[in-house]
């Protein structure tokens, strides 16, 4: 962003500039970067309405009773706004530029600007792309960590009861009630292994919900 309005000042003349992204977090209430500015940008985001597809381009701005990010202080003889052509998370994103002077933004700046806009869209929309890709691997890293460490519980059991059955002759009664461990924690098993698959189905777009009732004395019993 810093980049971004710095080349902006640089190729229109303009003294003041700023990159506004309502989806943005900070305490500018989505100011990514300011500069030349001599207060903090105002909240107020009237001035969100002039942009559009073509870039808003006025050398009266002095004469012109209008609202502007750049806070009452600022003395604007020439504004220039131009929209950001990516898809803000909470409405459009701009460039805003200002000068004091009267027509101090000729057709090669309002081109220069749009232009600069044009690749500030595709830089931000890789940006969000990657922090959505990093998301999703933070999640999918925290799904696996507590599936892995909810699996160990039940196989442990497993093996318990496996080694149990194996090394003791034991009596028909604590044999049965040994496999009905063994099958009780296959069972658990299973379903930590149904939600990491849930977890795949997910970034897929393939997960489905089927609810149904369940009895809340026998979860409490597995529980136990």
């Amino acid at each position: 962003a810093k980049t971004v309005v710095g080349e902006g000042l640089r190729l229109t003349g303009a003294t003041l500039g700023a990159l506004f992204d309502p989806g943005a977090e900070g305490d500018l209430s989505g100011f990514v970067y300011t500069s030349g500015a001599g207060e903090s940008p105002v909240a107020d985001r009237a001035w969100l309405g002039v942009l559009d597809t073509e870039p808003a381009v006025w050398g009266d701005a002095a004469e012109r009773a209008f609202s502007h990010p750049f806070g009452p202080a600022a003395r604007i003889g020439s504004y220039l706004a131009v929209t950001v052509p990516t898809a803000g998370e909470d409405g459009p994103i701009g460039l805003f530029f200002a000068h004091p002077d009267r027509d101090a933004f000729g057709e090669r700046a309002v081109s220069l600007a749009d232009g600069l806009a044009g690749w500030a869209g595709v830089a931000l929309g890789n940006a969000r792309l990657f922090r959505r890709v990093s998301d999703a691997v933070r999640v999918r890293d925290d799904v696996l960590g507590i599936v892995s460490h909810d699996l160990r519980n039940p196989l442990g059991v497993i093996l318990a009861s496996a080694g149990l059955l194996l090394d003791l002759d034991l009596d028909p009664a604590t044999q049965r009630r040994e496999l009905e461990r063994v099958r009780t924690m296959g069972t658990r098993m299973n379903f930590l292994i149904q939600d990491l698959l849930d977890v795949t189905r997910m970034d897929a777009d393939t997960f489905s919900v089927y609810p149904r009732e369940v009895s809340v004395r026998d979860v409490l019993h597995e529980v136990e």
